[in-house]
């Protein structure tokens, strides 16, 4: 997409020197390597992409605006055993009021859920809505809320709005984590779960509209299409990853200062994730 991958940074100098062989041996991508955040941020950069444990997300996001370096992050924006629904919303106070803040965070499949909405009924005439979700990722009970909420809750926010949550319940165990909740008027399921070894799969139900994820090829050869499973007919998107960081590479090569950024779409999802987690935390 025309930016030049310039530095990575890993916990250690042996994981970070194995990212950059992989680069190098897959791709041609030569890079400077460092195993300190301060450092790579000292270098002549113009954006960083945050891949790190979410736990490492905030300060890491602070040290880049402090730089005035636009904020690619993945998903959740930030989470650690000290988040509550207080303490998210002081923190997202912070980089919300921060002078140089420039955030787009990555739910990508929002993008698929966007190449089906025309064929959907309006937001206001979907009473039931769920969502199957499943990774090859390595968490664990509750842990795959704070993984996959994120996703969810994007693909929510993006055809309902904002709305509140009411009767929210849930059940966990190693692989999987489930709920179920009012939001708004329309009653929404999410089914997740997480293994190693495990099949992946990614559907969406509406009312009585059920669409399926399939995936062809790879690398250059990738597309991916949500299917109607009722009538076959499908619903083409471009790789739901490259849209969005093909969007945050074009906001860095314009005048930022003049283009909004995401946060506000970060922050919502964040504070509904952490109010449905501190719903799970209370009953635990």
């Amino acid at each position: 997409l025309g930016a030049k991958i310039e530095a990575i940074t890993c916990s250690t100098l042996k994981s970070v020197s194995q990212a950059a062989k992989f680069l190098l041996d897959k791709y041609g991508i030569r890079t400077k390597t460092f195993s300190s955040i301060d450092s790579a941020i000292a270098e002549p950069i113009d954006a960083i992409s945050i891949c790190t444990p979410p736990h490492l997300h905030y300060d890491y996001i602070l040290a880049a605006f402090d730089r005035k370096l636009p904020v690619f992050c993945e998903k959740p924006l930030f989470w650690d055993n000290l988040c509550n629904v207080h303490n998210v919303k002081s923190r997202l106070s912070i980089l919300e009021n921060h002078q140089h803040r420039q955030l787009f965070m990555n739910t990508n499949n929002t993008v698929l859920f966007q190449a089906l909405s025309n064929s959907l009924p309006g937001p206001d005439n979907i009473s039931d809505f769920s969502l199957l979700f499943y990774t090859q990722g390595h968490y664990n009970y509750e842990d795959i809320a704070i993984d996959l909420l994120p996703h969810g809750f994007s693909i929510l926010t993006n055809y309902f709005g904002e709305q509140k949550i009411h009767s929210f319940d849930w059940e966990a165990s190693q692989n999987n984590f489930r709920c179920n909740f009012l939001y708004g008027h329309c009653n929404v399921e999410f089914d997740f779960q997480e293994k190693p070894n495990g099949s992946k799969r990614l559907s969406f139900k509406c009312n009585d509209n059920y669409f399926e994820r399939i995936q062809e090829g790879k690398d250059q050869s990738y597309k991916v299409y949500m299917q109607e499973m009722k009538t076959g007919n499908r619903f083409y998107s471009d790789d739901p990853f490259k849209v969005y960081i093909e969007k945050f590479i074009q906001y860095c090569l314009n005048d930022t200062m003049k283009i909004p950024d995401e946060f506000n779409d970060a922050s919502i999802n964040l504070r509904l994730m952490a109010y449905c987690l501190n719903k799970v935390n209370s009953k635990n």
